[in-house]
């Protein structure tokens, strides 16, 4: 089983501002998404060889700085 990435590293509240707007807008399904975001990162990060960096604070997305393989900055945006 791959590692599942930690969708907020070095973040203050931990997504925890992140998580209460998702479940206050999208209630039960927001709390599945919310579930599998760490799995959706990984398979993005392996799909598409990106080291995936601290999120961007953001209310509605998850929108996340990345860098590719061959060293190109991208931003990876789930949601």
């Amino acid at each position: 089983m791959p590692h599942r990435l930690n969708p907020f590293p070095e973040t203050a509240d931990n997504g925890a501002a992140f998580a209460r707007t998702i479940l206050n807008v999208h209630g039960e399904a927001g709390q599945e998404w919310l579930d599998g975001l760490p799995s959706l990162l990984t398979d993005y990060a392996q799909r598409w060889s990106l080291k995936l960096l601290p999120p961007f604070a953001l209310s509605y997305n998850y929108v996340a700085p990345a860098i590719r393989a061959d060293g190109s900055p991208v931003v990876l945006k789930a949601g």
